[in-house]
């Protein structure tokens, strides 16, 4: 699942932060997936950005923007970024985004490190 994140991040319309994130179910099932956006924002980003002291941080992450969309119980949390040579990069949820993912009772998190590593986080 990491990989066809990956393949989004390539995908992604916006080429100066190629961010994607996929949510799946308890079965493995994709139930939401999404972008970053630098030109949309939503008010559960806005307030944990303020929450958090970030308040330039208003657009929306690719976590988020995911949880927005899911209407299933969420269980994992796949997020990837690629550099500009389309490689994978660290794309470890920031503080803002980790207690999205933990309010929304998500179990595990996966996210892109560098080429041919990967992280992971038990919430």
């Amino acid at each position: 699942m990491l990989n066809r994140c990956i393949q989004l991040a390539r995908n992604n319309p916006n080429p100066k932060w190629r961010f994607a994130c996929i949510i799946t179910d308890r079965h493995g099932s994709v139930i939401a997936q999404s972008f970053n956006s630098m030109v949309k924002s939503h008010p559960m980003q806005a307030l944990l950005a303020c929450k958090h002291g970030n308040r330039h941080q208003i657009y929306l992450h690719a976590e988020i923007a995911a949880l927005v969309r899911c209407r299933k119980d969420p269980y994992a949390l796949y997020v990837a970024r690629v550099d500009a040579r389309m490689h994978p990069a660290m794309a470890r949820p920031c503080p803002i985004c980790m207690e999205a993912i933990r309010k929304a009772g998500i179990k595990i998190v996966y996210y892109t490190c560098a080429l041919n590593e990967k992280g992971i986080i038990s919430v």
